[in-house]
């Protein structure tokens, strides 16, 4: 019983799996006369892959030379697809048995990982980073991540215009022309001109100001930020006439 390591897909745990079954065949099997093996396997995918001649997979592709090696000396492998989960004893055995080489101390240094399950796992680690960075305490300060908590594609987009995909981007990171030229021209940050306050004028502002409440009404655009500025296709539409 080996323990896989934890950037393995079920795939590549699977493939690894009958790859082994053809190595103790080979290993141990010491009649030179012709006999038949059956390798019973529960996933679908990785009997479909070794179906196929031309695959490029180096798992795959190990497996078939096993596999030529075992017909030189006029042995046959057949391979059997057991669908997982249906109550067959010697299946739902198999299936404990990995479950419990999950809980092994040590990883078995035979089985190195595949190019695609390190991607995989290399993408996984930094989305869940960039999770962690966007809930952090200094993440307050992140209009987007006020405004988009998970960094996920939305599935609004106006294929349109070009110009409002980048006006609706600048609204809910914050940084517009209106709020940030004094940055580039060394002035004074503008302020509200109907608010009597010196604080320098925001995006969230402009759905909170109380002079302005009639005028967003008016428009149908809510006094806050994150529902105006959220996926809602009708919803930029009234944000965009209010603006």
């Amino acid at each position: 019983m080996f323990r896989h390591r934890n950037t393995a897909s079920v795939f590549t745990a699977e493939l690894q799996a009958i790859l082994l079954c053809l190595e103790n065949i080979i290993t141990q099997n010491s009649s030179s006369a012709p006999q038949i093996f059956l390798i019973i396997s529960g996933s679908l995918a990785s009997i479909s892959a070794i179906s196929r001649p031309d695959s490029l997979h180096l798992l795959v592709n190990r497996i078939h030379i096993l596999l030529i090696s075992l017909n030189t000396i006029s042995s046959k492998v057949i391979f059997l697809w057991v669908p997982g989960h249906c109550d067959i004893p010697g299946n739902e055995a198999v299936v404990k048995a990995a479950k419990h080489a999950t809980h092994l101390p040590r990883i078995s240094p035979r089985l190195f990982p595949t190019h695609t399950d390190l991607s995989s796992f290399i993408h996984s680690s930094i989305t869940k980073k960039w999770h962690q960075l966007r809930t952090d305490k200094k993440s307050s300060h992140n209009n987007l991540a006020i405004i988009k908590p998970i960094p996920i594609p939305w599935s609004f987009s106006n294929p349109k215009s070009c110009r409002l995909d980048k006006i609706v981007t600048r609204l809910r990171i914050g940084h517009t022309r209106l709020t940030h030229s004094h940055f580039i021209f060394q002035l004074f940050p503008l302020t509200c001109n109907f608010c009597n306050t010196d604080n320098p004028l925001t995006i969230a502002h402009l759905f909170s100001c109380p002079y302005l409440a009639a005028t967003r009404k008016a428009h149908q655009v809510p006094n806050n930020p994150v529902q105006a500025l959220a996926n809602d296709p009708s919803q930029l539409n009234n944000t965009f006439s209010f603006l």
